[in-house]
Order: C-alpha cells, then structure tokens, then sequence
C-alpha cells in the first residue's frame, strides 16, 4: 500500500473517531513507504491533535517504550528485558517453548545472543519470532517491526564487544555451547531466526 492511501486510511479513520495507533500504521507500511507516511501523520496530527487527552495518559504514553524512536535489536531487546525483568534464559526458555522446540532451547539461545550482540541481522527473523518476542517483552509488534532493518550502533568497547573480541570467532554463547553436544540441531529454528529477509 503506497504511503497516501495509508494516510488516507489512517485520517478516514480519525475523522470517524476512531484513535488509529500511528506507529502501527507506520510499522505496517512497506518499508519504501515508512519514512514518507510518518512525515504526513505527523503534520497531519500536529494540526489535528487530540482534546480528550487527560495528562495521565500523556505521561504513561511517554513512559511506554513504543514512544521511542526505533532503534537496533541490539539495542532494544536488552532494554526491554530489563523493563520488564526478564533474564535472558527466561526469555530463551519461553521463546523456545512458544515456537513449539522446547527440546532446541541451547539453539534458541544462540539466535538470541547473536540478535542482541548485532551478529545477527534482525530482518532475517521471521514473523512467528517477532509475534513471540512481542508477546514476551510486553510490546506491540510495531514496535519490533520498526527496528528490524536498522544497523546496530557501532560502539566502542562496550562489556559485549570485549566478550566477542576474546572468544574465538563464530564461538557460540556460553550455555549454548555447553549444551550443544546435548542436542541435535533442528533445522526449523535455524530457518525460524536466519531464513526470513
């Protein structure tokens, strides 16, 4: 859909008073399209703000992490576990249970630290991952969307790239590696983190 008849979409709905969720739309927009529909809803909604908004909700809407311009998986997954106090593990073992391998976990873990150390590109996730992830860190999937085609920030030494820099190249994370002789590797969650894009 090209980016005027999702912002036409969009307005039709405000006009009826309905409350569309901007980020979604932008989020479910081709990616060619993003960039120009979040440039007409927010002219559009700076000239047609909402009146029934108390200071409540503009607070707690702020504080929300979607409020936040997209960032790298490598970013945002790490901070979305801690807001919502879920250690890595937590998050491998229900990632793994809901994609239906619960047997695969060590693998899961993998995928997982090769997203959040940038060794991973995001846009190769497929959908069932995202829908998961979201469901797990207690945010839209527009809001995982929207980071899945930026680049994680080059940093210096940071606490992970020393780990990188001292493990031996393509060395998998701790726990997976020890549980790797455990477990044959499962060809569907392989496809599930690598096989999209």
């Amino acid at each position: 859909m090209s980016a005027e008849r999702a912002f036409d979409a969009f307005v039709a709905a405000w006009e009826r008073g309905e409350r569309p969720d901007p980020a979604a739309a932008v989020a479910a927009a081709d990616a060619a399209e993003r960039e120009a529909l979040a440039a007409m809803l927010a002219a559009y909604l700076a000239a047609n703000p909402r009146t029934d908004v108390t200071e409540g909700q503009v607070m707690a809407r702020a504080a929300h992490p979607s409020s936040d311009p997209p960032q790298a998986w490598a970013e945002v997954l790490p901070a979305l576990r801690a807001r919502t106090g879920t250690t890595r593990g937590a998050l491998v073992a229900r990632l793994a249970e809901m994609l239906g391998f619960p047997e695969a976990r060590a693998q899961v873990e993998e995928h997982v630290h090769a997203l959040e150390t940038g060794q991973l590109a995001p846009a190769r996730v497929r959908p069932p991952v995202v829908a998961a992830l979201a469901r797990i860190l207690e945010v839209p999937e527009g809001l995982l969307e929207m980071g899945r085609r930026i680049a994680p920030p080059q940093v210096g030494m940071t606490a992970a790239s020393a780990f990188l820099r001292a493990a031996p190249a393509g060395a998998p994370p701790p726990a997976a590696a020890e549980a790797a002789d455990a477990a044959p590797r499962v060809a569907e969650v392989d496809d599930l983190f690598t096989g999209g894009g």
